[in-house]
């Protein structure tokens, strides 16, 4: 990766910024950032500022779950009745023996998301998460298939708090973030002098063009599905917990989240290949972002860039920060 391949390749995404960066194990990360933190922004976009990651969240949920998990506080097989029926007694029958693993692995049967009136309303968040329970499943709930849904992380977000006592974000904050020392952490788009995100015509229904598909109380209720920001060097510190499974979460817990037993590509928050790769894609169609893992060459990478649909540049510019760290 250079500084010239990097800027060649924001200018591709149609963004103003973009950064990356990667590391392997026993050497410190090396980062590249390019362009500026906005159109018409006179900062340039530096190393540490804070980029936001979408579904990239997902995983971050996930490792919440198993601090949870290994102080006996829930399971993985941990239904959505056993859990959420008290508050929420008119879910879907279909839904009360949906496991916790089954949620995080999209094997729930839950829509993608509700309906476009209930995403861009202002319902307060406990009767999005009841309208969520009480949706009919998809075509396809078969639990040894997978389709995608915020509205399933949602779910176990709202499971979490009820376990954990407390919100989704500050069980966040005090049980992955900080011990982690990821200090750029934080939840919806970032703020004050740091990359603005640019909107990418036809990323929804052109109706939408310039405005986000979710309102900020739909962001609110499924933000366990995909509302952190994070700098890239933090970034990279998170993934690598993940890579050298360490004393964060038990092994048994780490290999837990890890797996896919179904040989489905799916694991809890990560997709992986047969090699034991993990990533994963993130966009709220104002940024781009990646992630990557291998464990087997001990690389961890992202690639991040302010404006959705940049899923092509941004792909390469993750590869060439992985070719550039590999040897």
């Amino acid at each position: 990766m250079t500084a010239e391949r990097l800027a060649g390749l924001c200018k591709r995404a149609g963004a103003s910024g973009m950064a990356c960066g990667a590391a392997v194990t026993g050497r410190p990360p090396v980062i590249w950032a390019t362009g500026k933190r906005a159109p018409k922004a006179a900062q340039a976009v530096h190393p540490d500022d804070r980029w936001h990651l979408g579904s990239i969240t997902k995983s971050m949920t996930a490792t919440l779950a198993g601090r949870l998990a290994d102080r006996g506080l829930i399971t993985f097989q941990s239904t959505v009745g056993e859990v959420l029926a008290k508050d929420y007694p008119t879910l879907n029958p279909a839904y009360r023996e949906v496991t916790l693993w089954q949620l995080f692995t999209h094997r729930s049967g839950m829509l993608h998301d509700l309906n476009l009136g209930v995403m861009r309303g202002n319902r307060p968040k406990a009767e999005i998460i009841k309208l969520a329970l009480e949706s009919k499943p998809t075509e396809r709930a078969d639990p040894s298939a997978a389709s995608y849904s915020n509205l399933g992380i949602a779910v176990a977000g709202a499971m979490l708090e009820t376990r954990g006592g407390a919100s989704w974000r500050d069980l966040m904050a005090a049980e992955v973030f900080r011990p982690l020392g990821l200090s750029s952490a934080g939840f919806g788009h970032p703020a004050g002098d740091e990359p603005q995100g640019q909107w990418a015509p036809g990323f929804v229904a052109s109706a939408l063009r310039g405005l986000s598909a979710f309102g900020p109380a739909y962001m609110s209720a499924i933000a366990p599905a995909g509302d952190v920001h994070m700098s890239v060097p933090d970034t990279l510190i998170y993934l690598a917990a993940h890579r050298d499974r360490t004393a964060l979460l038990s092994p048994e817990t780490w290999e837990f989240l890890h797996r896919d037993p179904l040989g489905k590509g799916i694991a809890m928050g990560w997709g992986v290949d047969p090699t034991g790769k993990l990533g994963h894609t993130g966009s709220d169609g104002f940024f781009f972002a990646q992630v990557l893992i291998d464990p087997r060459s001990g690389i961890v990478a992202i690639a991040a860039a302010n404006r959705g649909g940049a899923d092509g540049p941004v792909r390469e510019a993750l590869d060439g920060a992985v070719a550039s760290v590999k040897g």
